[in-house]
């Protein structure tokens, strides 16, 4: 029996060896690690590029505004024979209402020039203002496509925010259940602690005579299924772990891992209110995916 005991405590201290005390280990809170979530991980980082991309396709729609220099010559010559030359350079300024401001100079010359081609030697210059009336009138497809960007910053805005918001929930399941498992894993040892000191008892209790030798026996097995918990509660510890490491990155894209040196909280009181109905109805409300819709609608 005492080969037995002896064997007991030589095996829980090799498990205890795999972990160290808590109070020895700096916390990792939840707020620590979200934080670094959002500052390196690369899905964030991915995110973010929206941001570039709908600033890209706004300033492409922009340009559909801008001022555009033009050039224009056309010539036909056969047999030593010059048929006509026309030329045509300007600048056109469109607007936001869909009017078009011109500038342009003409030049022609030739033996075969058109009637409605012919023009002073020195060229003529032409201004005026282009104005649609039926068609495109109050919106055109320039105007639109402008429109349509906008929407589509916005809608990125959405977007970006339900990536981080779908990182971040994944994120804190995998935080809360390694908090979980590190809180139970802490029970089980002192379960384990507490059966051996309560094995001690009963084989002192039997070498004193006090109690017979099948209640040392009964005491020895508590000890062994305890220790059987606590092996189960490591490997579950050590596996959420590693769910918790792949949250854990360097602005590098260098993968990070959870070492023995934090551990986080103590549950102490774990419990917290539910928030009243008319917060969850409210945040249903200006939930990112329904505002990514609404805008798909828009645009």
């Amino acid at each position: 029996m005492l080969r037995c005991l002896f064997f007991c405590l030589s095996a829980f201290t090799g498990i205890t060896m795999m972990a160290q005390p808590a109070d020895s280990l700096s916390v990792f809170t939840e707020s620590d690690f979200l934080n670094w979530v959002l500052s390196n991980h690369p899905i964030v980082r991915q995110a973010n590029l929206l941001d570039r991309e709908a600033e890209a396709t706004l300033q492409m729609a922009r340009g559909a505004f801008d001022p555009k220099l033009y050039a224009n010559w056309e010539q036909k010559s056969f047999g030593g024979t010059s048929y006509f030359t026309l030329g045509q350079s300007g600048l056109k300024i469109p607007s936001w209402y869909g009017v078009e401001f011109k500038a342009a100079y003409l030049t022609a010359s030739g033996d075969q020039l058109n009637p409605e081609d012919k023009l002073p030697l020195t060229g003529q210059a032409v201004a005026g203002i282009n104005i649609t009336l039926g068609q495109g009138l109050f919106i055109d497809e320039r105007r639109a496509t402008l429109q349509q960007a906008r929407i589509f910053s916005q809608q990125n805005e959405a977007q970006q925010r339900l990536i981080i918001n779908d990182l971040l929930i994944d994120a804190a399941k995998a935080y809360w259940e390694w908090t979980s498992t590190y809180n139970q894993l802490l029970t089980v040892r002192q379960a384990l602690d507490l059966a051996i000191v309560r094995q001690q008892g009963v084989v002192e209790s039997f070498l004193q005579g006090d109690k017979p030798a099948i209640d040392t026996l009964e005491a020895f097995l508590l000890v062994q299924s305890r220790m059987a918990d606590l092996n189960e509660a490591i490997m579950h510890y050590q596996n959420t772990s590693i769910l918790l490491s792949n949250f854990l990155w360097l602005n590098d894209n260098t993968p990070l891992e959870v070492t023995e040196q934090i551990r986080p909280p103590l549950l102490v009181n774990p419990s917290e209110p539910i928030p009243p109905l008319t917060v969850l109805l409210a945040a249903g409300q200006t939930h990112p995916l329904l505002q990514f819709y609404q805008l798909d609608l828009n645009a």
